[in-house]
């Protein structure tokens, strides 16, 4: 019984369970070969692939790189006994042999290079003796929620009173997930924070008003993105 792992770029990743019988040799460690015939005696084959989710994701403020560095894959069959166990690089492949038959819960982590869990995917799929199972699970940024942290800040060379800040998230959040300060001064630049302890993950545009004696005076639209676990901080800077 093998496994077969192929990652192609950061993208995409195939694996491939195959299973066989030890005849006169280990395939437990080792390829048979593709002459050789895989009889039916409880174990089976089975293929996965997984593509990830990553596509087009961009560093904005959490300070975590998103960046597969590699796989880690856990096989658990529903006995609670059988399991595997392997760590496949980006363009590197595996194989693991000795399956047996029956259903498999497949896990996959994407760990970047300094080490850090950033997604995560998983797939049961149900081996049978004999044959090629094929599945598929996508790899995508962990679920849950993160925090926001912001500070606005605007010139008071400009402004020195009378200053207002909303901050709007699209999509929308619930009403007092974002909680903004009254403006204070600091140095040469007026400003005020923006934060929550608790957003759910994912990308967000958020929209920032600077009122002056309830007059609009300026508009900014910043891409956020919310990491699970992480601080998501930056600085804004009106530009008046």
């Amino acid at each position: 019984m093998k496994t077969k792992v192929k990652v192609f770029s950061l993208v995409f990743l195939g694996i491939i369970l195959v299973s066989c019988p030890l005849l006169q040799r280990d395939y437990s460690t080792e390829d048979p070969g593709d002459d050789v015939e895989i009889p039916d005696d409880g174990l089976g084959v089975l293929e996965i692939d997984f593509t990830s989710g990553f596509e087009g994701i961009r560093d904005l403020f959490p300070p975590v790189l998103m960046e597969i560095d590699h796989y880690t894959v856990a096989g658990r069959h529903s006995d609670g006994v059988h399991e595997f166990d392997a760590d496949v690089y980006t363009g590197d492949s595996l194989t693991q042999y000795g399956l047996l038959a029956g259903f498999w819960t497949i896990t996959v982590n994407a760990i970047n290079p300094d080490g850090v869990l950033i997604g995560d995917g998983s797939v049961t799929a149900e081996i049978t003796a004999g044959l090629t199972t094929s599945v598929h699970v996508t790899v995508a940024p962990l679920s849950g929620n993160g925090t926001l942290e912001v500070t606005v800040q605007w010139s008071k060379q400009v402004f020195k009173k009378g200053e207002r800040v909303d901050a709007t998230l699209s999509p929308p959040v619930p009403d007092g997930t974002l909680i903004i300060s009254d403006p204070g001064t600091q140095g040469e630049y007026r400003y005020c924070s923006i934060s929550s302890a608790s957003i759910q993950a994912g990308y967000y545009l958020m929209t920032l008003q600077l009122f002056v004696d309830d007059v609009l005076e300026n508009t900014m639209v910043v891409a956020v993105r919310i990491l699970t676990g992480q601080i998501s901080s930056g600085i804004i800077t009106f530009p008046l």
